[in-house]
């Protein structure tokens, strides 16, 4: 889904490959739709735009100093990365909150804070989203999925 390695400066060229990918996603959708190349009889395909929107809007929060994302410590893209290229649970929670949103058209910001009680394939339980972190997520996706 993300592959942090290209570029010398792995932050930067994280958060710039979205603007590439804002410039197609939309093509793509484009060409799924199209009555002669896509399904005629398919409901019109839509885009989450989880990478170029969601993804883009956390890292900009992260690095921000003093912003609800940044203040429930989250403080570098790496926190919600298990490596270069997977999320690790609080990754996982909010790609979760963003396609529940789009998916259901619904306002996530009431569902109730997550027990993780489970591990992730490790010998030690996965990083848990504070109830800080859940709420400064949910917010962040709520403002752009209402925006």
């Amino acid at each position: 889904m993300w592959n942090a390695r290209s570029g010398t400066s792995p932050d930067q060229a994280w958060r710039d490959k979205f603007n590439h990918i804002a410039t197609w996603g939309p093509e793509v959708i484009a060409g799924v739709n199209d009555p002669i190349t896509g399904n005629p009889a398919a409901p019109p395909a839509k885009l989450i735009p989880f990478g170029p929107t969601y993804m883009a809007a956390l890292y900009d929060e992260i690095y921000n100093v003093g912003s609800p994302i940044y203040n429930s410590g989250l403080t570098n893209i790496a926190d919600v990365f298990n490596d270069v290229d997977h999320p690790n649970i609080i990754g996982r929670y909010y790609q979760a909150l963003a396609f529940v949103s789009h998916i259901f058209n619904a306002d996530i910001r009431s569902t109730g804070a997550i027990d993780w009680t489970d591990g992730d394939g490790g010998t030690r339980p996965p990083p848990e989203p504070t109830t800080a972190q859940q709420t400064a997520l949910k917010n962040l996706v709520y403002s752009l999925w209402a925006g």
